[in-house]
């Protein structure tokens, strides 16, 4: 497994923090609404060649190819996967940008509890992997 990448972003303002926390959370959650869409047309497709198969009493030799060829430590090449490899995909996919969809809106919600106020600040948010890890706030 790869390591992790580390971005790390500065505001001025607690309200400039909340700015981007509420952007990020939009953008996340448009993602995440398009992946969905994605699944369902997937998963109608897997149900769909499931019927198919049902009817016509076809039985499959067992689990349909799942591998593809690893190109580089991250990366696997599937070429024309089969719907089942893509409801795979998606599903994990699904699944990353729910929590990271999480992590933001807790994010936020905390930072909302912090009052705006005229003191100086500078304000650190370090993102792992595009999760947000730690806030850092120092007086200027």
């Amino acid at each position: 497994m790869s390591s992790p990448y580390t971005v790390t972003m500065e505001f001025d303002s607690i309200d400039k923090l909340k700015e981007f926390l509420d952007k990020r959370t939009r953008e996340i959650s448009a993602e995440l609404a398009e992946i969905i869409k994605k699944l369902e047309v997937i998963s109608s497709m897997v149900e769909a060649k499931r019927r198919l198969m049902s009817l016509f009493k076809v039985q499959t030799p067992g689990e349909p190819p799942k591998e593809g060829v690893k190109i580089t430590e991250d990366t696997t090449l599937y070429i024309d996967p089969p719907p089942e490899v893509l409801s795979d995909i998606y599903e994990n996919l699904n699944n990353v940008l729910n929590k990271k969809l999480n992590a933001y809106r807790n994010l936020k919600n905390a930072v909302a509890q912090i009052p705006s106020s005229n003191v100086p600040i500078n304000i650190t948010l370090v993102l792992e992997n595009d999760f947000p890890k730690y806030l850092l706030i120092r007086p200027k």
